[in-house]
C-alpha cells in the first residue's frame, strides 16, 4: 500500500476515535503527534470539534498546525476560534 493511502486510512482512524473523546483528550491527542499529521487529523475532524480543540489551553503548537492546513479550512477555524487563541497565531 502507498504512504499517501496509509496515511488517508491512518488519519481516518484517528478521527473515528477522537470523535467520541472530550475536548482536552483531542488536544492531546494533536499534541502527541508531529504537526503535519495533527494538521491532517484537525482539517478531517467535524468542525465544530476541531474548533473546540483549538480552544484547549493545552493544546502545543497551534500556530504550526496551520501551517499544514488548507487556505480555508484555516480561515475558518480562526474564525470560529475565541479571540485569545486567535491573537497567539
Amino acid at each position: 500500500m502507498d504512504e499517501r493511502r496509509l496515511r488517508k486510512q491512518d488519519t481516518a482512524g484517528v478521527v473515528v476515535a477522537l470523535e467520541g473523546a472530550h475536548d482536552v483528550d483531542v488536544a492531546a491527542a494533536l499534541n502527541a503527534i508531529p504537526p503535519e499529521a495533527a494538521a491532517r487529523v484537525l482539517g478531517a475532524l467535524p468542525f465544530d470539534l476541531a474548533v473546540r480543540a483549538l480552544n484547549q489551553p493545552a493544546l502545543d503548537r497551534r500556530a504550526r498546525l496551520f501551517e499544514h492546513l488548507p487556505l480555508d479550512r484555516a480561515a475558518a477555524l480562526v474564525g470560529a476560534m475565541a479571540g485569545h487563541h486567535r491573537g497567539a497565531l
